[in-house]
């Protein structure tokens, strides 16, 4: 289930947009439009609107593409070019990394995803998750040094 996706430095998109798909915590209407899960709530169906040109088309190509980059990760040599489309409309921003991440529930977990990266590398990366209490710190890269913690154990334990 989805709960959140953030996204920064990429194309139109230059600081952080973030697109919740947790309910307002006092909704009262459309109550079917709320997954639960667990302790967790989240709208079934958004609609993005708003300018030709405001980013709408942006958002959901950003999406698409950490999915792609998830994917293809395991299959990719550490040559390999990566798909960077930063803001452009600002000095220096074509030197700063394109962020994105991500918060969803698996089982009775939520879990925060997101990385960093340019045009040659994946600059950061992180996963966390939040069962009972604090959030906890699965994994954390920072250029070629992945830090993996006690958290994790690699069990299936969602």
């Amino acid at each position: 289930m989805l709960l959140e996706f953030k996204v920064s430095n990429y194309r139109s998109i230059g600081e952080e947009q973030t697109m919740s798909l947790i309910p307002a915590p006092k909704q009262k209407d459309h109550l079917q439009n709320i997954i639960t899960k667990g302790r967790y709530q989240a709208l079934n169906a958004i609609s993005l609107y708003g300018p030709n040109g405001g980013g709408k088309s942006n958002v959901l190509k950003a999406m698409s593409l950490l999915d792609r980059l998830v994917h293809i990760s395991a299959r990719t040599s550490s040559t390999t070019r990566l798909p960077y489309d930063p803001f452009l409309l600002r000095d220096g921003w074509d030197d700063k990394p394109t962020r994105f991440e991500i918060s969803f529930v698996i089982g009775v977990n939520r879990y925060r995803y997101g990385l960093e990266f340019t045009e040659s590398e994946v600059e950061k990366e992180w996963l966390f998750r939040k069962s009972v209490g604090r959030e906890v710190n699965l994994f954390e890269r920072e250029g070629e040094t992945i830090d993996v913690s006690s958290g994790y154990n690699g069990s299936k334990n969602y």
